[in-house]
């Protein structure tokens, strides 16, 4: 039987603010299929190990590998694993600390990070070999704490002894100590405003939960201290890795509560001032664009879908954030066009947060229909006017038509390739032309051969700092190559 060759892909810069968090979750999830693979087909190669040291990165990964590696090959739970498996299994597990151990438990899902243990251990020969120090094994696989447990697992089975909220917050201490997660305490003690304040003030709240939780926090009628600081936290300028149309998310589900008598207005409205800031503060790191830039809109049917059952946002929204981005971090203006049927200029207050900017693009969105024709006749005006810009931003599912448009006193189905083509023969030879696709479905608007025109797909400000890359040449390109391990 011929040995087959496998190609293990994987990127340890893959983020959930560069590709997505749905292709993260695909790559991901992809990376450990062909993990398992490797490891049955080439457990004894020491870049097996080095690969699952680059692909798992979480302790619950590792159950997920066991189970894609037992269900491709109908193995036991009694079977031993491949050897490269089991390094990189130990490799990983030697790195965790109590609170990642109890995190990503997993109890209730099989395999579970118990069945690892065990199978690592079933996996060590003659002499059974603990991935893990024998208290700590002795406690995830026989809930049993043994002299020598670190105290957050004894601290974890006092919280579990307290019954009532009243019993766990006696000592301010306990939840910190015990390691709980904001999930284990609210489905402990309940959605209640007491259980909240105590997550937060022992900072048990991460970002992008505190984010996803502010509905709770506000039906739950926190403190005025405890709203404090939510909204410091939601302000704070730490990489929390949260793409920039979250805030965008948040801010509409909360303003639905607007009407309700459950949440104080003043509160609302506080926390909302919050999330513009912090979506402001989300992109700070983009650095200037030189030049004047402008910005068409596609805010056609076609961009008010879902953009994955992940998301949970569509693709409009998502390119009205990019294109607040782009208008406002232009150094020497930039202007603003949104098209459908027919088209629109965008009039910005100056200084507009991105939020400001969003609210108008939404606003204005309702003038220019449905469909997609109205980019051939905004580019035909933008020919003629003759303003000059030094590159031209089209953020679109490049689902879009050619429209009879008359030039020059002849009609003519102008497609907006010709255009841009036309625009840099009467305008500016040097324009750029950037064609960000917001969706993926194949299609697309420009000439791919254009040495001046660079197509690409992503949903945050990381796609900016790229184009601008693309802009200032190879030197800036090779870079960019080295950065992400980009080869060929």
């Amino acid at each position: 039987m011929t040995r087959p060759t496998v190609a293990l892909i994987y990127d340890r810069s893959v983020r959930t603010d560069t590709t997505g968090e749905h292709c993260r979750h695909a790559l991901q999830e992809f990376a450990q299929v062909v993990f398992a693979i490797a490891a049955q087909h080439a457990s004894g190669s020491p870049k097996t190990r080095r690969y699952g040291a680059a692909i798992i990165q979480r302790i619950d990964e590792l159950a997920e590998v066991l189970g894609a590696y037992r269900s491709l090959y109908e193995i036991g739970e009694d079977l031993p694993l491949p050897h490269g498996m089991l390094k990189a299994f130990r490799d990983r597990l030697h790195e965790a600390d109590p609170y990642e151990l109890l995190k990503y438990r997993g109890d209730r899902q099989r395999p579970s990070l118990r069945d690892v243990l065990l199978a690592a251990q079933h996996s060590g020969g003659r002499r059974p070999r603990r991935s893990v120090p024998k208290p700590v094994f002795e406690y995830l696989v026989n809930g049993r704490l043994v002299d020598g447990a670190p105290t957050m697992f004894e601290a974890r089975e006092r919280l579990l002894a307290c019954e009532t909220l009243d019993e766990a917050l006696a000592d301010p201490r306990l939840m910190g100590e015990a390691g709980a997660t904001w999930e284990f305490a609210v489905s402990r003690f309940g959605n209640e405003a007491r259980v909240w304040e105590a997550l937060l003030s022992a900072d048990l709240v991460p970002y992008m939960a505190l984010v996803r939780n502010l509905r709770n926090l506000l039906l739950a009628g926190i403190s005025g201290e405890a709203l404090a600081r939510v909204c410091q936290q939601l302000r704070e300028t730490a990489d929390h890795r949260l793409l920039p149309f979250r805030f965008l998310t948040a801010m509409e589900e909360l303003r639905y509560m607007a009407e309700s008598p459950k949440v104080c207005s003043a509160d609302l409205e506080t926390v909302l001032d919050a999330l513009s800031d912090a979506l402001d503060l989300a992109v700070q790191c983009v650095e200037p664009i030189p030049g004047r830039t402008l910005v068409l809109l596609d805010t056609s049917g076609s961009m008010r879908f879902w953009l994955s059952r992940w998301a949970g946002v569509i693709a409009a929204d998502v390119a009205a954030v990019l294109a607040a981005v782009l208008v406002a971090k232009c150094l020497d203006g930039a202007d603003l066009i949104i098209f459908a049927d027919t088209y629109a200029k965008v009039d910005l207050p100056p200084g507009a947060s991105l939020s400001g900017v969003v609210r108008r693009i939404e606003e204005v969105t309702g003038s220019v229909g449905e469909a997609t024709t109205g980019h051939i006749p905004a580019m035909a005006e933008v020919t003629r006017s003759g303003e000059s810009y030094d590159r031209i931003a089209v953020l679109s599912d490049m689902c879009a038509y050619g429209d009879p448009t008359t030039w020059k006193g002849k009609r003519k189905a102008w497609t907006f390739g010709q255009l841009i083509d036309r625009y840099r023969a009467k305008v500016n030879p040097n324009a750029f032309i950037w064609a960000i696709n917001m969706v993926g479905y194949g299609a697309t608007q420009v000439s791919p051969r254009d040495p001046r025109t660079v197509e690409v797909s992503g949903w945050s400000e990381a796609v900016i700092r790229y184009l601008r890359e693309f802009e200032q040449g190879p030197p800036a390109l090779e870079r960019l190559y080295d950065r992400y391990g980009i080869t060929g």
